[in-house]
């Protein structure tokens, strides 16, 4: 018998699914869900397992016992940390995992100038701009911040005195994009059960849902005239780029190949997303695609772009910006579409760089920045 954490897409759960290794075939354990579900550990005696599990309630990643077969689940552990792996000792008594604490903070940066970079947020345990951050058209900016186990959307001035929430009691929110003419704000929110796109007044108000056919996984994009979202859709197990009117209604695919993260250019014609798919013989590209849809008009070969994981297109629609380490610092580069050398953009001495965003005028830079800390932890008596 195996069992492992399964991901539907349908409601945005992970499950415990057994297999048997005689008939192949396969059924749920009988366990409430959770967001997601990574390393397990059986117990010798096959009477249980330990797994590390992503709490619907907290959204953080605990340790969990399953007794097997029944599925009853019980809490090991209960804070604020998060744990990642475990392992179990021969006679299952004592269990070793690490154990990670995180903290983020929005720092603005005037021009990009890391040295006069200040600090405008406080908070600790709140994982400010972590899951997003963008600008509106008069200079705010919408970020999330995670309290009581909900993620929701946040707008701070550029002084950090002011912070209103604009989401509240709605489940998850995340990855906010903001209209250019300031009026709405479109983001993701599994508030009915599975990750959709919904829009708001920029002031928090009229929530209308935009999609509502299959899991919508990465930040938004909105065209440069503010009548479509562009956005990543996963259907039957492949990832594809569709757009749908600010207004909703029916939704248009524009690619057919796997692919990722769209950014709709400054010039408002194109847009670039991570293109193919990472099989042998085959690694993923930047490719720009006209707004209309249909094949590549360009393809670039960007591991280092790829590999950051957080990408924007510079003011001019030249290059692409992108996180990138060296010596355990995140900085941002620009990475120009004419294939030249990338140039920094940043000099912190410090932390890591979880999201960014510029400033429409391109005067303003803000970071989501911060660091994570882990301890190896050993917990014995968790049966």
């Amino acid at each position: 018998m195996i069992v492992a954490g399964a991901l539907s897409l349908a409601d945005n759960k992970a499950r415990l699914v057994e297999v048997s290794l005689d008939t192949k075939k396969e059924q749920l354990v009988p366990t409430d869900p959770w967001l997601n579900v990574t390393a397990l550990s059986w117990l010798s005696d096959g009477t249980g397992l330990v797994l590390t599990g992503r709490d619907v309630e907290t959204k953080l990643f605990q340790l969990w016992f399953v007794s097997y077969p029944d599925g009853k689940t019980r809490r090991i552990t209960n804070d604020l940390s998060s744990y990642a792996g475990v392992s179990l000792t021969a006679d299952g008594k004592t269990l070793a995992s690490v154990q990670s604490a995180r903290s983020t903070s929005l720092w603005l940066a005037p021009n990009g100038d890391a040295d006069a970079a200040t600090k405008i947020t406080f908070e600790t345990g709140k994982d400010e701009g972590l899951s997003g951050l963008t600008w509106t058209a008069d200079g705010q900016i919408v970020h999330t911040e995670r309290s009581s186990g909900a993620t929701d959307l946040w707008m701070i001035d550029k002084t950090g005195r002011t912070n209103t929430q604009l989401t509240r009691n709605a489940g998850r929110n995340f990855y906010p994009s903001v209209t250019p003419d300031g009026r709405f704000i479109v983001f993701i929110s599994d508030r009915n059960g599975r990750n959709d796109l919904w829009r708001i007044d920029i002031d928090g108000r009229n929530p209308l849902q935009l999609t509502n056919f299959a899991a919508i996984t990465t930040s938004p994009s909105i065209s440069l005239d503010g009548n479509w979202v562009f956005y990543q859709a996963t259907v039957d197990n492949l990832s594809t780029i569709w757009k749908t009117s600010i207004n909703g209604g029916d939704p248009i695919q524009l690619t057919h190949t796997n692919s990722l993260n769209p950014h709709v250019a400054p010039t408002g014609d194109v847009f670039v997303c991570q293109y193919g798919s990472a099989s042998p013989g085959s690694t993923p590209k930047i490719a720009t695609i006209p707004v209309s849809g249909g094949e590549p008009v360009k393809m670039f070969d960007f591991p280092a772009v790829i590999k950051s994981g957080v990408m924007q297109w510079d003011s001019k629609g030249e290059g692409l910006i992108y996180r990138d380490t060296k010596n355990r610092v995140d900085n941002l580069w620009l990475q120009p579409l004419n294939g030249g050398a990338p140039k920094e953009l940043t000099d912190f001495k410090g932390d890591q760089i979880f999201g960014f965003a510029w400033s429409r005028d391109g005067k303003n830079l803000v970071v989501a920045r911060g660091r994570n800390g882990s301890d190896v932890v050993m917990i014995t008596s968790f049966r």
